[in-house]
Formats: C-alpha cells, structure tokens, sequence
C-alpha cells in the first residue's frame, strides 16, 4: 500500500512537472526569449561564416604574395647557375 502511495505521487509530481513546462513553453516572456536566443544563435552563425570567409581571403593574398617572392628567389638562382656554368665553359685567359 505504501508502495502504491508513492508511485501515485510520483506520477502526480511527473504530470505537474509536464504541465508546468507546458505552461512555461507557452509563457510570452518564454516564446520572446526563445525567438532572442535563436536570432543570437543566427547572428553568431553568420560572423562565423563572414570570418571564415575573411580569414580564407587573407590566406589566398598571403599564399599569392608568398608565390610571387618565390618565384623571384626561383630566377635568381636559375641566372646564377647559368651565369656559373657559363663562366665555366669560357676557356682559362694566360696572362700576359
């Protein structure tokens, strides 16, 4: 019987729990901050994006900057080496 008693209040205090949230869900002041919350959310999803977006544009300048250099530094250790191997060809000059 006493077994019984608390199982009774157990699901009394379950379904008052359950209509109280039901209550709470439908609560004005609820529903506002729930539709704040997810304009939060939103917000901060599309800085995120705008960032990343940012973020990835700055990497391909740097990456285009970096390419150009070294390309440069690329030539100029080709024309060394041909200027080298050039010289090496020329015959030794006897002095006079």
């Amino acid at each position: 019987m006493l077994a019984q008693a608390q199982e009774e209040a157990n699901r009394t205090i379950a379904l008052a729990r359950e209509k109280s949230e039901k209550l709470v869900d439908k609560d004005p002041t609820t529903l506002a901050a729930q539709v704040r919350a997810e304009q939060i959310v939103n917000q901060a999803r599309q800085e995120s994006e705008q960032t990343r977006r940012d973020t990835d544009e700055y990497v391909i300048q740097t990456l285009a900057a970096l390419q150009i250099e070294l390309e440069k530094s690329l030539n100029q250790v080709k024309n060394g080496i041909i200027a080298l191997q050039t010289e090496k060809r020329k015959p030794l000059q006897k002095p006079d």
